[in-house]
C-alpha cells in the first residue's frame, strides 16, 4: 500500500510489484526485474481514506486486495511461473502490456521481457537468459534503455552479447 496526502485527509492506493529477488543492487537508472500497477477494483475506487491506528481497515479496500490484487501477487509459483507470466504479461490479452485488470502493467514496453530475462538468469537457465534477450534486442527501439539493459543482464551472466550490430529506426 501506498499513502498519500490530498487535501486535509490521508488516502491509500494499492499499488503492486513483483520482482525477481537475489538480484545485485542495479548500476543502471532504470532496471526493471519486476512488473507491477494498480488494478481496477471491484469497488472502483483508486484510492481509499486511511483509518486511525486503532480503526479497521476499510471494507472495499479488504475486497479489492482479495480480488485481482491477490490474483496478481499468486501469478506465478516460482521463477519459471515468473518467465512464462512476464511474457504474456508483454504480450497482453487484450492489449499489449496488460494483464487482467491491470491496464497497464508496468513497466510497459519491453520491461516485462527484461524481468523475465533477469529470472532466467537467476535460475540459472542462460539458453533461455540468450532467447530473452534476443526478444528485448529485437523490441526495443530505445538504444539507451537496450544497453542499460545489456549492462544489468550482464553482470549475471558474462557471456550475454548483442547479436549484431543494432540498426534501430529512427523515431
Amino acid at each position: 500500500m501506498y499513502t498519500r496526502a490530498t487535501g486535509a485527509r490521508p488516502q491509500v492506493q494499492l499499488l503492486v510489484r513483483v520482482a525477481v529477488a537475489g538480484l545485485p543492487a542495479p548500476v543502471t537508472v532504470c532496471r526493471h526485474d519486476g512488473v507491477g500497477g494498480t488494478a481496477e477494483t471491484a469497488s472502483g475506487n483508486e484510492s481509499y481514506p486511511l483509518p486511525a491506528r486503532d480503526r479497521p481497515l476499510p471494507p472495499d479496500l479488504l475486497t479489492d486486495v482479495a480480488g485481482p490484487v491477490l490474483e496478481f501477487l499468486m501469478a506465478a509459483k516460482d521463477l519459471t511461473d515468473f518467465v512464462v507470466w512476464a511474457q504474456d504479461i508483454h504480450l497482453g490479452r487484450e492489449h499489449p502490456g496488460w494483464w487482467g485488470r491491470f491496464r497497464p502493467v508496468l513497466p510497459q514496453g519491453t520491461g516485462p521481457l527484461e524481468a523475465a530475462a533477469f529470472a532466467a538468469a537467476v535460475k540459472h537457465d542462460t539458453r533461455l537468459v540468450e532467447l530473452l534477450t534476443a526478444r528485448v534486442e529485437n523490441e526495443q527501439a530505445d538504444e539507451n534503455r537496450y544497453n542499460d539493459f545489456l549492462i544489468e543482464i550482464q553482470r549475471l551472466r558474462p557471456s550475454i552479447r548483442p547479436r549484431h550490430p543494432i540498426v534501430r529506426p529512427v523515431s
